[in-house]
C-alpha cells in the first residue's frame, strides 16, 4: 500500500480466490509477481474505509 508491502503469497498451484488483510493505509495498491512475470487478474475487489487525509 503506497510502497509498503502488506502481504506476500507463494504457491505452486494457481488459486481461484485469494483474500489478504492489510493494516496499512494509502491511495495506491500494487499487485505484482516477485519475478516480474506476467500476472493475469480477471477480477479484483478492494475494500476499505476512508480515513483522515484520504477521500
Amino acid at each position: 500500500m503506497d510502497g509498503t508491502e502488506c502481504a506476500s503469497y507463494s504457491t505452486s498451484t494457481p488459486e481461484s480466490v485469494f483474500n489478504v488483510s492489510c493494516g496499512a493505509g494509502g491511495r495506491r495498491l500494487r499487485v505484482q509477481t516477485r519475478a516480474g512475470d506476467v500476472l493475469t487478474i480477471c477480477e479484483i475487489k478492494i475494500f476499505g474505509i476512508v480515513g483522515e487525509g484520504f477521500g
